[in-house]
C-alpha cells in the first residue's frame, strides 16, 4: 500500500513539472514521476486534439526500456479505457476483466489530464496489484499538476507561435493565410489580400468557400481530404475567385501550424504575371511562325524563279534565234526548227526542275535511274554555255574516263551541278576576263563518284564556309540563299555528301560525292 503523498514528493513533482515550458517535457516529467512513484511496468499518455474531442494517433509510453511513441491502437495502449474517460470526463478504474490487461495480475489505471474544462489527454499506469484510494488520489494530483503545466506550456507555445506567425505574415513576398478546418480564414497578410482583391481595407474573406469557383470545389475537397492524412499538402495549381469575380491563377501549398492544432497555414504564389507572359509568348510564337512561313514561301518562290531562270533564258534565246532564221530574205527553216526543238527541250527541263523541287520539299521519293556523271557534266556545261560566254568565263573539263554510273534523278543532279557552276561563274565576275577560269573534275573515290567545281575567285573565309549551306544565307546583295541549300537537299536525297574547301590560294572548291550504282540495281 502506498503511503500518503508527502510534502517533499509533492514539491519535487511541482518543480519537475510546473517549471517546464515545452509540452513534451511536461509529459516526460509526468510519466517519469508516475513510473517511479507507483512501481509501474508502463506509464503513458494518450493526447487529445486541440478541441479535446479525439485522440492523436500516437501515445507517449515510458517503460523499463525507456520512452517511446506507440500507435494509439497498439495492444499496449488501453484505448477503450481512455475512450470511456473521454466520454465520461472522470477518472476510471478498470472493471475486473480490464484489470487483466497484459500479464495476469496487472492493473491498468486511467485518469484524465485536464485543466479547467480543457482535456489534454489520458494518463494511464500499468502495474502489478491494485491501487488504493490514496494511490488514486496521488495519481489525480499528478495528472492535475501536469494538466495545469500543459495549459501553461501550450499558452507559451501559442504566444511564441503567434510571434512567429506574425513575422511570417509580415513577409509580403508570398501570399499567406491561416485557416482552420471548415474553411474559416483567421489571418492573412496583405500580399494574399491583394491576390484575391481584398486589399486596401476590405477585410478578410469570410471563408475559403467564397474564394473557390464552383468547378474547383470537388478537386479542392479531394485535396483537403489528402491533407487531413498528412502534415504537408503538396504544391498544386488552382484558381481563387477574386472579390470582383475575376480569377486569380495561383500555386498553393499548406502545412499544419503544429501537430495539436486544427489550424493550417497556406502559402500562395500569384501566377497572374507568369500566365500573362506565357500568353504573350504564345502570341509572339504564333506571329513568328506566321512570319517564318511567309518568309519561307517568299524564299521558295524566289528559289524556284532562280532555278528555272536558266531554262527560261535559254527558251527566250532560242526563240529569238528561230525568229532571226525565219526573218531572213530566204528563211533557213532547218536552223529555225533546231532552235524550236531546243525551246521544247528547255521547257521540259523547266517543268522537271519545278517537279524536282516539289519532290524534295515534300520528301517524296525521287525516281532514280543509272546516270553517267561525265555525260551529265557535259550536258550541264552545254546548257550553260551562253551564261559562261556572256560572263567571259572559260570552262575546263577534267573527266576521268570509264567511271561507274550513279543511281539518281538526272534532272535533280543537273540542277545540283548547275547551281555550283552558276555560283562559280558569279564568284569570278569581279576578276579580269582573262583570269576567269572554272574547272570541273570527275573521279572515282572508293565506292563513290566525286565531282569537284573549282573557281578562280577570291574564295570565302572559314566563317562563311561554315554557313554557306544554311537556308537563306547569302553573301550576294540580291541573293536569296536557297541555291546551295537546295543543292544539299538533293545530295542528301541521293545518300551523298556535299562540302566546300579552300586551297593554298584561298580559292574555293565545291565537292559532292555520290554512291556508285550497284550491278543490277534499279529504283
Amino acid at each position: 500500500m502506498l503511503e500518503k503523498l508527502d510534502t517533499t514528493t509533492a514539491m519535487a513533482w511541482t518543480r519537475a513539472i510546473a517549471g517546464q515550458l515545452d509540452a513534451g517535457d511536461v509529459i516526460g516529467a509526468m510519466l517519469s514521476a508516475a513510473f517511479e512513484r507507483f512501481g509501474a511496468e508502463q506509464a503513458g499518455m494518450i493526447q487529445c486534439d486541440a478541441d479535446g474531442l479525439a485522440f492523436l494517433p500516437d501515445a507517449h509510453v515510458l517503460s523499463t526500456t525507456g520512452m517511446s511513441r506507440l500507435a494509439t491502437r497498439s495492444p499496449d495502449v488501453p484505448l477503450s479505457a481512455a475512450l470511456d474517460i473521454l466520454k465520461a470526463g472522470a477518472p476510471w478504474v478498470p472493471a475486473p476483466e480490464a484489470q487483466r490487461h497484459g500479464d495476469a495480475g496487472s492493473t491498468v489505471l486511467c485518469t484524465a489530464v485536464e485543466s479547467g474544462s480543457a482535456l489534454h489527454g489520458v494518463l494511464f499506469v500499468k502495474r502489478r496489484g491494485r491501487l488504493t484510494a490514496a494511490g488514486l488520489a496521488e495519481l489525480r494530483f499528478l495528472s492535475g499538476l501536469a494538466g495545469t503545466a500543459l495549459r501553461n506550456a501550450r499558452a507559451h507555445a501559442s504566444v511564441a507561435r503567434g510571434s512567429q506567425v506574425r513575422e511570417v505574415l509580415n513577409t509580403n513576398i508570398l501570399g499567406i493565410f491561416i485557416w482552420e478546418r471548415g474553411g474559416r480564414i483567421l489571418e492573412a497578410n496583405e500580399a494574399f489580400l491583394r491576390i484575391v482583391g481584398y486589399g486596401g481595407g476590405f477585410g478578410l474573406p469570410a471563408s475559403l468557400d467564397v474564394l473557390t469557383p464552383e468547378e474547383w470545389k470537388p478537386a479542392i475537397a479531394r485535396r483537403e481530404a489528402q491533407f487531413s492524412s498528412g502534415e504537408v499538402l503538396p504544391p498544386f495549381e488552382r484558381e481563387f475567385l477574386r472579390r470582383d469575380g475575376s480569377r486569380a491563377p495561383v500555386l498553393v501549398t499548406a502545412t499544419r501550424l503544429d501537430e495539436d492544432s486544427r489550424q493550417r497555414v497556406t502559402f500562395v504564389l500569384d501566377l497572374t504575371e507568369r500566365r500573362r507572359i506565357e500568353e504573350t509568348l504564345e502570341r509572339t510564337k504564333a506571329e513568328l511562325e506566321h512570319v517564318s512561313k511567309v518568309t519561307a514561301l517568299t524564299a521558295l518562290t524566289g528559289s524556284i524563279a532562280h532555278e528555272i531562270n536558266q531554262p527560261l533564258a535559254a527558251i527566250v534565246a532560242n526563240g529569238s534565234a528561230a525568229i532571226r532564221w525565219l526573218d531572213r530574205p530566204r528563211p533557213v527553216v532547218a536552223e529555225a526548227l533546231e532552235s524550236v526543238e531546243r525551246m521544247v527541250f528547255d521547257g521540259h527541263r523547266a517543268g522537271a526542275i519545278i517537279a524536282g523541287i516539289r519532290s524534295l520539299l515534300t520528301r517524296h521519293p525521287t525516281r532514280r535511274q543509272p546516270v553517267d556523271m561525265n555525260s551529265l557534266i557535259e550536258t550541264t556545261v552545254l546548257n550553260l554555255r551562253r551564261d559562261a560566254a556572256r560572263s567571259k568565263v572559260q570552262i575546263r573539263l577534267h573527266l576521268e574516263p570509264g567511271i561507274p554510273m550513279v543511281m539518281g534523278d538526272e534532272v535533280q543532279l543537273q540542277q545540283l551541278l548547275g547551281n555550283l557552276l552558276v555560283n562559280g561563274i558569279e564568284a569570278m565576275l569581279p576578276l579580269s576576263p582573262e583570269a576567269r577560269s572554272l574547272s570541273i573534275r570527275s573521279s572515282l573515290a572508293g565506292e563513290c563518284v566525286e565531282v569537284s567545281v573549282h573557281d578562280a575567285g577570291s574564295g570565302m573565309d572559314a566563317s562563311i564556309a561554315a554557313k554557306v549551306f544554311d537556308p537563306f544565307f547569302t553573301t550576294k546583295q540580291e541573293g536569296l540563299g536557297m541555291g546551295l541549300s537546295i543543292s544539299r537537299l538533293i545530295v542528301e536525297a541521293h545518300q551523298g555528301r556535299l562540302w566546300v574547301d579552300r586551297d593554298e590560294k584561298e580559292q574555293t572548291t565545291f565537292h559532292f560525292a555520290l554512291p556508285v550504282a550497284r550491278a543490277g540495281s534499279t529504283e
